[in-house]
This record gives structure tokens, sequence and C-alpha cells, in this order.
């Protein structure tokens, strides 16, 4: 046995920091090139680093910032890129087809702003002829009944003359009080109808209520219990109600017609 034999038992080990060394004489943990003394036989032993098959640090996955399918995607790109140089025909090369270069023939603009406006004075047509009907019912009172559906206290109803709604919560307006609706989305009636977008215009439509009766609702309970913990809340509340009697629906003027010089002149505008 050599000097080295008899005094020197070195066991390697790894750990999480990287490759170490235990000396039994020394007892000590010593990490990559420390000198490590031998005892009795005063030797020295210099450990150097390991090489790089020896150490077995856990890898880690760097996913990129695609996340978890980027490699997936550099994978199909290698493919495709193998696939072009194994098989230049293949469709798998990326190609996208050019434009055209042909130029529209001259007087395509021309003809198609002529279109335009021939199809603009048909409908302002049409749209003048529908007025004029609505505007004679409205001059002779022959429109009938008239519907509306109007926005109140973050709710829509759709209401008629002497209709009765009901608004729930805090309501100003004492009872026998009038008051004027004017977030109108809608008038109508059995011929036409008028749409807001989103609302109707005030000095177009007029809806006229009376408040006519203020109450409390049914009695409401909302009961709370928390498990395990000894809590239980039996509340009671009533939610204020005011109603509402619908007096008036009607329209104050009579529609404007439509003129197809505006809309033709903003056209050319934007085209040209």
């Amino acid at each position: 046995m050599t000097m080295f034999q008899n005094v020197l038992k070195i066991s390697s080990v790894f750990s999480r920091s990287g490759f170490a060394t235990f000396a039994a004489t020394t007892k000590k943990w010593t990490p990559f090139g420390n000198q490590v003394g031998v005892g009795a036989a005063g030797g020295m032993l210099t450990l150097t680093p390991p090489s790089p098959l020896l150490c077995f640090e856990q890898k880690r996955f760097y996913w990129g910032h695609e996340g978890r399918i980027g490699w997936r995607r550099k994978r199909a790109k290698e493919m495709r890129e193998r696939e072009k140089i194994l098989n230049p025909s293949s469709p798998v090369i990326d190609y996208r087809v050019p434009w055209p270069k042909d130029e529209l023939p001259p007087d395509f603009l021309e003809e198609e702003v002529e279109d335009f406006q021939n199809l603009q004075k048909e409908t302002n047509f049409r749209r003048n002829s529908i007025l004029d009907q609505i505007n004679g019912q409205l001059i002779n009172n022959a429109e009938g009944r008239m519907f509306a559906v109007v926005h109140l206290s973050g709710k829509q109803f759709k209401v008629t003359p002497e209709d009765i709604i009901i608004v729930q919560g805090t309501f100003a307006p004492n009872i026998g009080d009038q008051v004027r609706l004017h977030k109108v989305l809608l008038v109508g009636s059995k011929d036409f109808t008028l749409i807001g977008r989103p609302l109707i215009e005030k000095d177009l439509a007029r809806i006229e209520a009376t408040v006519i009766e203020k109450t409390l609702s049914y009695t409401k309970m909302n009961f709370i219990m928390k498990a395990k913990k000894n809590f239980r809340r039996l509340r009671f509340h009533k939610t204020p109600y005011t109603m509402l009697r619908i007096n008036l629906i009607d329209i104050m003027e009579p529609l404007s017609a439509i003129s197809s010089e505006p809309f033709q002149e903003e056209h050319q505008k934007f085209i040209l």
C-alpha cells in the first residue's frame, strides 16, 4: 500500500451547488480547486473542477417568450426550411400572390360616382314620400293610438296614453306633480315608428305624466347565515314605489324632408 492509500480516503459526492470532495483526515467539505491536507503524511492534494460530463446539474428548460409551444414553432420552422431544400416545388414555400398591376379603367371612378348619385336620388325620393304620408297623418290627427319607449330611473318602459307605470326607488316629485319624460327612445303608431339614436330630440316628441301615488312595496326579507360561525341575521326592508300615469304622447312638429344635395356633395368629397 502506498502512502496515499493508507492516509487518504476520499469519497466524492454531489450536491446542489456542484461537485465537492470530503477528506477523511480533515473531515471538511471543500469545493472545487481547494487544497486539502492529508494528515500525518503531510502531502497536499490539489482538486480541480470536474469535466462538464461529470456535472449532473438539473437542467432548466427555457421556454422563451412564446411560452411552452415555442419549441414546437421552432421545430415546425426547421421542418419547413428542410422541405424547401429537399423539395423546392413543394407548396410549403412561403409565397404570396402579388397585387394585380393592371390599372383601373379611367372612367371607372366616374361611373361609380354617377351610379351612387342615381341611387341616392331614388332613396331620397322614397324617404320624402314616406315623410309626406306621416306628416299628413299628423296634420289630420289620423295617427291613432301612440306608443313610446322611455328611459326612467335606470329602466325602460313601453307606454301608451293612460298607462300606469311604477318607478322603484327614491323619486323626488310629490303626488299631483306633472312631469315630462325627456329620455324618449322610440315613438310610433300603427303605421310608422320613429327610432332615436339613441334618443329622440326633445323638440320632436313630448310625453307627459302625473304622479298619482307614492307607497312602499311588500316586506322583503334578507337572511344571512355563516356556517360554523354562529352568525345569523334576519333583516326586513321595503322599497319605495312611485306610480305615474301617462297623460300625453305627441309628436310636436312635422318631420322635415331630406334633400339629396348635401349627401351627394359629401360623398363626392369623400371619394375624390
